[in-house]
């Protein structure tokens, strides 16, 4: 048996599952801290997580929700939408080479 990392797209967790091929697929749910007006919001996928008043309550929000839900990734963005960071719970399935 293989044993690959897929990512599952934005914020979409699919059960370890084989593919056609045999090899079990391993995914992650991927949360998102983006603007929302005056606001902040945790997205997965089209669902909103939760709103907050702050940049860091959502932050810190969104790695309580994503740690409690291993495998996965936090994606921070800035105002304009650029990724500012991110944390990833569990083994990454896309490792940095070397």
């Amino acid at each position: 048996m293989t044993i690959e990392f897929r990512h599952s797209g934005p914020g979409y967790l699919l059960a370890d599952e084989e593919d056609e091929e045999g090899v079990v697929v391993m995914t992650r749910t991927e949360y998102h801290v983006v603007p929302d007006g005056d606001s902040w919001k945790i997205e997965q996928g089209s669902t909103v997580v939760g709103t907050y008043d702050t940049k860091q309550r959502a932050v810190d929000a969104g790695r309580q929700v994503a740690h409690g839900n291993e495998p996965s990734q936090l994606v921070v963005h800035t105002t304009d939408g650029r990724i500012e960071t991110e944390y990833t719970y569990r083994d990454d399935p896309y490792p940095p080479v070397g």
